[in-house]
């Protein structure tokens, strides 16, 4: 596909030299059959306006809004079909993969670290069933938007028990496929499906993978396209994460916070934090003053002392502990042990 859109300009050029092209590379005669037909029968005019009707989009590499990372991999896709919000694309994300066949640890895992860590990635999943869905769940749940990257057409919905979820992350996120309307989930478009979620994150995250588990191929990807890779551990008897432990043994974090992940991403997600705060949880009207904005430039979401914090924003203590009480009072900071305060 890359090749043909390096050659051709415009839909009808391709038409006339399309048969020329695949003489030479060599296509066989009965597949060459296949493919006249479908030239000939082809109206892209028709195609969009079967896509508009649908509410579907269409994302060019060349387009604003598509996501720079994803163009670094290996293979990055020329288009990516889309449903729901693809402003939302210009945020850090989050991949979570895992088994579809997930233990009640799994799932419990996937909760706890998902809400946690959704208010600072874009959470980025494939809609499967098992970690997937609940990765996806989950950050809805918590008031967040969500990236569901599919392995059909996007008039397909796969599996079909998730057709509510999908009409959920539609409203409340995107939804994205590199296939066509009417291509099926047939189960080789699904690690062609994995690379685009893991070249769309900065990170990602594997909760449950057993030693064959499609969530592997996923986190190799990432591991070679200088993704951080993420694992959450599990018991040394049970299959399920056989290859979480893996994946640590060559090299991944391993996880038991989601301040694990955080802290790696500190200089990506400090400006999306202001900005959520400022908008959603301080409220439009709120600036904040001189003082304020010094101290909450020095927090983070490890413990910094109070001494600490005088030092940094050379401000004095009475001005310091002012406003420690006002993020407290908004939510936005906890004391923790002595006289240590962090971003909640």
């Amino acid at each position: 596909m890359r090749k043909l859109a390096g050659l051709f300009s415009d839909w009808e050029s391709c038409r006339s030299g399309l048969e020329d092209f695949f003489v030479r590379e060599g296509i066989s005669e009965k597949s060459l059959g296949y493919y006249r037909e479908r030239i000939q029968n082809f109206d892209p005019e028709k195609l969009l306006a079967v896509l508009a009707s649908r509410d579907i989009g269409i994302l060019y590499e060349d387009d604003v809004v598509f996501p720079a990372q994803l163009l670094e991999i290996s293979h990055p896709p020329l288009l990516l079909y889309y449903r729901g919000d693809v402003s939302l694309l210009s945020r850090a994300m989050l991949g979570v993969v895992g088994t579809r066949k997930m233990s009640d640890y799994g799932r419990r895992a996937t909760e706890k670290l998902v809400a946690e860590l959704a208010p600072y990635f874009l959470i980025v999943s494939g809609m499967a069933e098992g970690i997937d869905t609940v990765a996806h769940r989950t950050t809805l749940e918590a008031g967040h938007p969500t990236v569901a990257v599919v392995g059909t057409g996007l008039d397909i919905i796969y599996p079909t028990s998730n057709t509510g979820l999908f009409g959920e992350i539609i409203s409340n996120g995107v939804v994205l496929s590199e296939f066509p309307i009417g291509v099926s989930g047939l189960a080789y478009r699904f690690p062609q499906r994995n690379r685009i979620v893991s070249g769309l994150c900065q990170g990602l995250l594997v909760v449950e993978a057993g030693e064959k588990s499609g969530s592997l191929i996923t986190a190799r990807l990432a591991m070679e396209e200088n993704r951080e890779v993420f694992v959450v551990p599990g018991s040394i008897f049970s299959p399920l994460t056989y290859g979480n432990h893996r994946l640590i043994q060559d090299g991944a974090k391993l996880v038991m916070s989601y301040e694990d992940v955080v802290t790696e991403f500190s200089y990506l997600i400090k400006s999306a934090r202001v900005s959520s705060v400022e908008e959603k949880q301080l409220g439009p009207d709120w600036e904040l003053t001189e003082s304020e904005q010094k101290i909450w430039d020095a927090l983070s979401v490890s413990s910094i002392s109070l001494d600490t914090l005088v030092d940094k924003t050379d401000l004095d203590i009475a001005q310091v502990l002012q406003s420690l009480t006002v993020f407290e009072v908004r939510g936005l900071v906890e004391q923790v042990s002595g006289q240590g305060f962090r971003l909640v």
